[in-house]
């Protein structure tokens, strides 16, 4: 009787530790007053790339620094720079100010959604998630041919 309530408290022990250790995707709280506008994504097959344009407005309560992009159909996500050299090059951050827009669809900064897990067929749509260093915000693209680029 004593080894079965030693086994209940050690098993109570390793389900508190599970469920109270936070784990790297743990999601955040949504962040109030982000607006993903506009947002379009390129189709792409299993394993590519998809592009990601948008407008994002900051009408939230301070300057957020955006950390990345995520999405349950892609195996990674960036934030992509122009490197002015016809190349681009990938950000770790980048700062949204407070009451700003951030203008994803001109020709020198995208996110990226890599390695799909499953096609992207032109017509579907592509749900996303922006994660900031203070929570997160959800965004749902078109899948729409080769976006254009505005000129820079």
């Amino acid at each position: 009787m004593r080894a079965f309530a030693i086994a209940l408290l050690v098993a109570g022990i390793a389900i508190t530790t599970v469920i109270v250790r936070p784990r790297a995707d743990e999601k955040f709280e949504p962040i109030q007053g982000l607006n993903v506008m506009d947002a379009v994504a390129t189709p792409a097959a299993v394993g590519e790339v998809s592009r990601l344009q948008f407008r994002l407005e900051n009408f939230s309560s301070g300057d957020l620094t955006l950390v990345g992009v995520r999405s349950k159909k892609a195996a990674s996500g960036a934030i992509m720079v122009a490197d002015g050299n016809g190349g681009s090059t990938k950000a770790l951050q980048l700062l949204v100010k407070q009451e700003e827009s951030l203008d994803f669809e001109t020709s020198h900064i995208w996110l990226v959604l890599s390695d799909l897990k499953q096609p992207l067929l032109e017509g579907g749509t592509l749900p996303f998630e922006l994660v900031f260093r203070t929570g997160t915000v959800p965004g749902r693209a078109h899948v729409h041919a080769a976006l254009p680029t505005k000129p820079e």
